[in-house]
């Protein structure tokens, strides 16, 4: 037997277990189709349990673990005007606390934007500006309060000086800059992609992974979800990744879950949307920069409902060499009061411009803060912000 076809069977034989390992049943060798016998090939075992790096230090963790089992009554909480990661982390959180066996009650400062109202335990959150004698009856039979999503008690309007008050164990879980919650045990990762993703890893580093229901899952994609901008930014990290995996695999349908967030809006948000687009959006383009304000009497004759922005900021960015977006809007009750977004590509420290001009933070490409002032007054210090940080932007 020639050399030729002692290369053509070795070749031959290794095509026929790769076309197994692909469920073929034919192969085509030296212009020859060749029906292969039926073999059904089972799917590869592989290691059931999910690899992450140990982010949070042993020790925190098992002071953690301690200050759950000695606890009965738990509070969890978050910052006011609760977005998806806030409500998400602390449903997720609250979904978990209770499958150990534990009293949870979740208050969040202020209302959220409706299209959270799908998530699991949605039904039982009391609104601390509209349910005080509740919350505030929770509050006191408390021993342990989980502050979750914020880094500091004046973003939780009155319902922070509550819960600073009252005297319980306490455990912080967040992923903002400059951490200044009083409490026992602090969970502090301005690295991670939102405080969902850190509930996620709270729960595996107790080693309770198996605890997580489908509904806890649910939540917690989707406050994932939300602070990623629907996986676009701040999601580089291949362990993210793996993150979502292990909620899917408890159920999370990430698909069902990106329709109910992003395809369950008010008309009113596309009456301010083209407002925006038409009218009030500046273009700075020697600063690759965009700023657009939004007032008071504007959000009322559009019908704004709380959630109808969200989201706007970013769009600027959509538009090529736009690396900068900044957002003033008005408050619809309190004045002069205007909050502010930003967003920035690359390098550009969106947090930075938020702490020197807006009173507030963030991270490197999403931030956000607040002036007392007149929405003119707010626009005059967003182009000295922007001209000040001209070195980034040009």
């Amino acid at each position: 037997m020639d050399l030729y076809k002692l290369l053509m069977i070795f070749f031959f034989v290794n095509l026929i277990y790769l076309a197994h390992l692909c469920d073929e049943t034919h192969v085509n060798c030296d212009k020859k189709s060749v029906i292969l016998p039926s073999i059904t090939n089972s799917r590869m075992e592989t290691n059931k349990k999910y690899f992450i790096d140990q982010l949070f230090d042993q020790a925190d963790v098992d002071s953690a673990r301690h200050l759950i089992d000695i606890s009965q009554h738990v509070v969890i909480s978050a910052h006011q005007t609760p977005d998806g990661d806030a409500v998400g982390s602390c449903l997720g959180l609250a979904a978990y606390l209770r499958a150990k066996g534990k009293d949870v009650t979740v208050i969040m400062p202020n209302s959220f934007p409706a299209y959270m109202n799908w998530m699991e335990g949605v039904a039982g959150t009391l609104l601390f500006d509209r349910q005080r004698q509740a919350s505030e009856e929770a509050i006191a039979q408390a021993d342990l309060i989980f502050f979750l999503d914020l880094n500091a008690p004046y973003r939780m309007l009155d319902l922070g000086s509550v819960l600073d008050a009252k005297v319980a164990h306490k455990i912080v879980i967040d992923h903002h800059l400059n951490p200044v919650i009083a409490c026992d045990v602090m969970f502090s990762y301005p690295s991670a992609s939102s405080t969902c993703e850190l509930v996620l890893r709270f729960i595996h580093a107790m080693g309770e992974y198996d605890l997580i229901t489908k509904g806890c899952a649910e939540c917690l994609c989707a406050g994932m979800m939300t602070d990623t901008g629907a996986f676009q930014y701040n999601s580089n990290n291949p362990e993210f990744f793996i993150l979502l995996a292990m909620l899917m695999n408890k159920g999370a349908d990430k698909d069902m879950i990106y329709r109910r967030i992003y395809h369950s809006y008010n008309k009113s948000r596309y009456n301010l949307l083209g407002l925006i687009l038409d009218r009030k959006i500046e273009y700075l383009d020697d600063l690759h920069a965009s700023i657009f304000t939004l007032s008071r009497e504007e959000m009322r004759e559009n019908g704004y409902q709380k959630g109808d922005v969200e989201g706007f900021v970013n769009i600027p960015l959509e538009i090529q060499g736009m690396r900068l977006s900044i957002s003033l809007r008005e408050d619809l009750d309190e004045s002069p009061l205007v909050h502010v977004s930003i967003r920035s590509v690359d390098d550009i420290p969106a947090n930075e411009m938020a702490s020197r001009f807006f009173n507030g933070g963030g991270h490197l490409n999403a931030a956000g803060g607040r002036l007392e002032c007149s929405l003119e007054e707010a626009l005059q210090i967003a182009h000295k912000a922007c001209q000040a940080f001209a070195d980034y932007l040009k």
